[in-house]
């Protein structure tokens, strides 16, 4: 009966340890993901952030 709880234990830490693997592996990807769209924004679009509305109010004007 002690070897069919210390099965039980290994098979549970083997299910947890390959669920930790799924999340770590989901994570890197979506993180590669992110990476990659970070590479392709140009300084253009980060200048876009920091603009203060002048051009927004200059086109609701006309």
């Amino acid at each position: 009966q002690i070897f069919d709880v210390f099965d039980q234990e290994e098979s549970l830490t083997a299910a947890l340890e390959a669920e930790q693997e799924r999340a770590i592996a989901s994570l890197m990807a979506e993180q590669e993901d992110l990476e990659q769209q970070l590479n392709n924004v140009s300084d253009d679009d980060l200048l876009l952030g920091v603009d203060d509305g002048s051009e927004l109010e200059e086109s609701e004007l006309s």
